[in-house]
Order: C-alpha cells, then structure tokens, then sequence
C-alpha cells in the first residue's frame, strides 16, 4: 500500500489550506536539469509533486506530475527514464515506506534523483 486512505485525505486537507506545502520542487531545478542532461532526456517524473512547482521552474522538460494525495495528479504514471521525488520520502507512513520505494523503483528506468529532509518538520498535519 502507498498511503491509507486516512493519511491521504490529511494531506488533501494540508495541500488545501497550506499554499507552501509541497510548493517546494523548483529548488531543485538546476540538480534536475543536469540528471535530465546526464540521462539523455526532455522529461521526468516529479514523484509527489504537489504544487507542480518542479514542472514550472522547467518549462522546457516535460515533466508528468504524481501525487497520490491531489486529485487529477493520483493516477499511476508510466515508468520515465529520470524520476524526481523530492521533500516527499519524509511524509510517507512508516508501514507504507517499502511499497513507495519499491514503487518509485519500478518507475526509474535509468536515474532516481531522491531528496529527504531529516530537519524538524515546519508543516504538520490536521490531526
């Protein structure tokens, strides 16, 4: 399982009230373009991307978002060469954690670009 569906609808409510949340992918638009480059490719998957901030800081790349939690953006995606999942491996449930990774494994054909914050959290969720 990849998210229960109690923890989904906490950070529907979360991505609703909180514009800063999951708003935070275009900082790693430069290390993505590089990988893109390395990779030999003009697109990615943004893997939880939230706000689609990934998306807009490279208009350029055709970036497919997925995020389990935003509704239109919670279908299963195709694998992709490259594979971003940034700020998101933190948020995950404990007991879902290996099927997220197992799942972004089998969506990477090529590089898996993971970024996981290990600071306190600034955002929490409803409950």
């Amino acid at each position: 399982m990849l998210i229960t569906e109690e923890y989904r609808e906490q950070n529907r409510k979360l991505h609703s009230s909180r514009p800063d949340y999951g708003a935070g992918g275009h900082k790693w638009a430069p290390a993505v373009r590089v990988l893109a480059t390395m990779a030999q490719t003009d697109q990615a998957l943004d893997y939880g991307c939230g706000k689609q901030t990934l998306a807009r800081a490279l208009p350029s790349m055709r970036i497919t978002g997925y995020d389990p939690a935003i509704d239109g953006l919670d279908q299963r995606p195709e694998p992709h060469t490259l594979v971003v999942c940034s700020d998101v491996l933190e948020h995950i449930e404990p007991d879902c954690l290996d099927d997220v990774l197992d799942d972004i494994e089998s969506l990477t054909n090529k590089f898996a670009f993971l970024v996981i914050a290990t600071r306190p959290a600034k955002k929490t969720l409803p409950d």
